[in-house]
């Protein structure tokens, strides 16, 4: 698209130059003509380009000069070729190197630029103000491109207005049309306001659909704010230079559509109600976009790719998020469905992401999301993820394009930790899942990390869900005990917060709970010390040389019961063919024997008060200790393993029992 509006540009700006070279004071042809040749050796001079006119005819009365079959063929195989039927300037004006126009009426205009042909029948422009040569450089990117921003930067208009425009790719077999493109002023390149009624692109589907078959998209009417041409064709140098430049302040476009037949998933349908940019900034490119294209048409056509040209796409798509940045993006009201084993769709009230830069994304969210296939559906009132990065995927991709690092090498753990994308938080909320006509709620989902990036590993993160609600699994046997208890389905919240202190090397579980009303609650806390942050990526020798470095703190575990502890041990008799009451009773004794016969006498208080919660229920309180001065991870597990033995070597437990 930005090659169209630097192609768009250029055509335009070539009519100026052509027609607007005629001096007030001139009143003949001759001397109309000699003007406008001295506008051709500026192209000639400034782009190497053979450039030719026809006729020049200057009207004295209607103070109006035309100049026809004007033609620009710059060289090398990339260069474009310009032919413009007529153009017709109304009172022209200016001195040196500056002109200013009534009106121009450009028409027949022709641009040939590699496989692609532009044709615009024709270009009306009010109130031009700028160089007298206008655009000079035929549509190129490099040096080329540069000249050309440099040039339009000059340029002021009132107005301008382009009934049609249409572009043929021979190579992609696509053909793209814009229909009543109207421009605001325009003050030094920058274009207060644009107008488009509709973008209409037809293309040729890969190799494996039907010839059939035809790509088509549609955009509905467009509104754009804040247009710098000049930032649009600098995009396009190929040499990377310069920092990011607001390109468009603002666009929005009502209505699109896109159709796409695939091999793999059918016809793929998009629809989007309405979307919105706001603040694309850019910066040019370092690659010429003939080697984008030329390498994307390579991938494109199946032809296989060697591994020079994966590094180089590598390159080409690191420097093509960096080159970009958006300040705001949304898509409302959008749909997408295809086929596969049955018909497929997902449609979202609204989609948007703000901030992109850099590998970087400050915020993305969704609104009245819902996925739906013939086996079921997914819904969720809204979701967000704050302050996603994936800047260290991105400086891996840069080493490995530039041949640095192996393209089958695997990252060592050190490096591993930094390559992950990670987000602050993420949540869904209103979440609701249907299968089979059952229906799993949830109120809630939440996950975050957050802490010092700089040690490539968050401090902390999280988990939670909140009010899950599910109809108790028919096969589940302890279901029917649960309900003579009560409970009609799972309800339930989940939480868990881990958190790593890189400086002291403390892991600490500072939550672990459990909420089912009509059921328990449940939860852990503790820590481990001595965590190298790094044992989260480490594999063979080197994850078992820093876990044998973990030692144990004490741990805290806590239970409330609200009847579940009932319907699991009337299941639990029921298996056994016990009556409920009598099976409690013994199991409680004999735990309170078993308790003291592991951990000897001095947890007789414990075995009683773990029996008694057997017996009545309630609310449980578990400290759990390591035990001896060698507390390490790896001999608290070993000796675990062992059995009620080992665990007595390993752990001492002090249990209490309190009203729930």
């Amino acid at each position: 698209m930005k090659k169209r509006h630097g192609v768009i540009g250029a055509a335009l700006a070539l009519g100026l130059t052509f027609v607007g070279l005629a001096l007030a004071p001139a009143v003949a042809n001759r001397f109309a003509a000699s003007e406008v040749d001295r506008a051709l050796e500026r192209i000639r001079r400034l782009n190497t380009a053979v450039a030719s006119r026809g006729e020049v005819d200057y009207d004295l009365f209607q103070q109006s000069l035309v100049v026809r079959d004007v033609a620009v063929d710059s060289p090398g195989a990339g260069g474009a070729k310009i032919q413009i039927g007529r153009v017709t300037v109304h009172r022209p004006g200016g001195r040196e190197d500056r002109m200013v126009a009534d009106t121009i009426r450009i028409e027949n205009v022709t641009v040939a630029f590699a496989n692609e042909t532009l044709t615009i029948p024709t270009i009306e422009v009010d109130g031009y103000e700028g160089p007298a040569q206008g655009l000079v450089s035929p549509p190129r990117v490099g040096r080329a491109a540069r000249t050309q921003a440099d040039m339009i930067a000059q340029v002021s208009i009132r107005g301008a207005r382009a009934p049609e425009m249409t572009s043929v790719n021979a190579d992609l077999k696509a053909t793209r049309t814009i229909r009543n493109v109207v421009l605001g002023a325009a003050t030094d390149g920058v274009v207060s306001r644009a107008t488009i009624e509709s973008v209409e692109v037809s293309m040729l589907p890969p190799p494996g659909v039907g010839a059939e078959e035809t790509n088509a998209l549609h955009l509905g009417a467009a509104t754009l704010e804040g247009v710098s041409l000049p930032t649009l064709m600098r995009f396009q140098a190929g040499d990377g230079q310069g920092e990011r430049e607001i390109a468009v302040a603002r666009a929005e476009v009502q209505g699109a559509s896109l159709r796409a037949p695939t091999a793999s998933y059918g016809v793929v349908n998009a629809t989007v109600g309405r979307l919105t940019l706001e603040a694309l900034a850019l910066r040019p490119l370092a690659f010429p976009t003939q080697a984008i294209d030329q390498l994307a048409d390579k991938a494109r056509s199946g032809k296989p790719l060697t591994p020079a040209d994966v590094r180089q796409m590598m390159l080409m798509a690191v420097d093509g998020v960096r080159a970009v940045a958006i300040g705001r993006a949304a898509a409302n009201d959008a749909t997408l469905s295809f086929d596969v084993v049955g018909p497929r769709s997902v449609s979202a009230g609204l989609v948007e992401a703000t901030a992109v830069a850099d590998g970087r994304v400050g915020g993305l969210r969704f609104e009245a999301f819902r996925a739906e296939t013939t086996e079921g559906s997914a819904a969720a009132g809204s979701g967000a993820i704050a302050d996603f990065d994936a800047t260290g995927l991105l400086a891996y991709a840069q080493e490995v394009g530039d041949d640095k690092i192996l393209l089958t090498s695997t990252p060592p753990a050190d490096r591993m930790m930094g390559l992950t994308p990670r987000a602050a938080s993420a949540e869904l909320a209103n979440v609701e899942i249907t299968r089979n006509g059952d229906v799993v709620r949830v109120g809630k989902l939440r996950t975050g990390q957050r802490g010092d990036v700089a040690s490539d590993l968050p401090n902390h993160i999280s988990v939670a869900v909140e009010q899950l609600q599910a109809p108790l699994p028919p096969r589940w046997r302890v279901g029917r005990y649960l309900q003579d208890a009560g409970v009609e389905e799972i309800n339930l919240s989940f939480a868990a917060d881990v958190s790593l202190d890189a400086t002291t090397q403390i892991l600490k579980l500072e939550q672990l709970a459990y909420d089912a009303p009509g059921v328990a609650d449940v939860s852990l806390t503790g820590s481990l010390a001595n965590v190298d942050p790094k044992v989260a990526v480490e594999r063979g020798g080197e994850l078992v040389e820093k876990l044998s470095d973990v030692t144990v703190d004490p741990f805290a575990l806590k239970v409330v019961d609200h009847g579940g502890l009932a319907a699991a041990l009337a299941y639990a008799a029921d298996r056994v063919g016990r009556p409920p009451d009598v099976y409690r009773e013994d199991l409680a004794q004999q735990v309170e024997q078993t308790v003291v016969g592991i951990l000897g006498p001095s947890a007789d208080a414990s075995g009683r008060a773990l029996a008694l919660f057997i017996r009545k229920g309630g609310a449980l309180d578990v400290a759990i200790t390591p035990k001896g001065a060698d507390t390490r991870l790896l001999r608290v597990l070993g000796l675990i393993g062992l059995g009620p033995v080992g665990l007595a070597q390993a752990l001492d437990l002090t249990i209490v029992t309190r009203d729930g």
